[in-house]
């Protein structure tokens, strides 16, 4: 189940590749009673906002990044009942990831699904600079060395059957979705040209 070790900025947007829409599409299709949802920011919040969920914790109001790790920790502490689902871009992980290592500590199960776009929100909202060409991360085998089950994937079959997996697995399953660095939701595409659109000028 293990993609090719490509990472988020190189991947091309070819008939193969995974998409912000496929994860979308996945994430519908899961059953909300089951979980507590958390998401960060960005590109992971928008896409969350679609979803139909009973319980979704979210740091909207500041939108600071790396909420949806440790709010994932407090979320099952809270509802036993649910298993937490984090949907974390690369990152806001990069911030607070570790606490997966503490949700297992604390006998949680949770799912965390990583966008990883090679920093591509950073770059949306700001614009193309030296430091976002940043080396990726291997997401999974950190996961994996803090205890989780973990795969990455490529492809939307490879998305659906790692969601498949990760639903079935009784523990921690982190899924990191690679994609396009230029493939943003609706709305970040909305904000991205926003912010890039000069100012008309005043008229004195």
């Amino acid at each position: 189940m293990r993609a090719q070790a490509r990472s988020g900025s190189d991947i091309g947007p070819d008939a193969t590749s995974l998409r912000v829409a496929d994860i979308l599409a996945a994430l519908k299709r899961l059953d909300p009673s089951r979980y507590s949802f958390t998401a960060d920011v960005g590109d992971s919040w928008f896409i969350a906002l679609k979803l139909r969920t009973e319980i979704f914790l979210a740091a909207a109001y500041y939108a600071s990044m790396g909420f949806a790790a440790p709010g994932a920790l407090g979320a099952g502490i809270a509802e036993p009942a649910r298993r937490p689902f984090a949907i974390v871009g690369d990152g806001a992980f990069q911030m607070t990831g570790t606490e997966l290592s503490t949700m297992i500590e604390q006998g949680l199960a949770p799912i965390v699904l990583l966008l990883n776009n090679g920093y591509g929100m950073l770059e949306a909202i700001d614009r193309p600079r030296n430091y976002y060409a940043r080396r990726s991360w291997d997401y999974a085998a950190m996961a994996r060395a803090l205890g989780a089950l973990a795969v990455r994937v490529t492809t939307p079959a490879e998305l659906e059957a790692a969601m498949a997996s990760a639903e079935a697995n009784p523990g921690a399953f982190l899924i990191e979705a690679v994609t396009a660095r230029d493939d943003l939701s609706p709305v970040m595409l909305r904000i991205r040209a926003q912010l890039h659109t000069p100012p008309k000028p005043r008229s004195l």
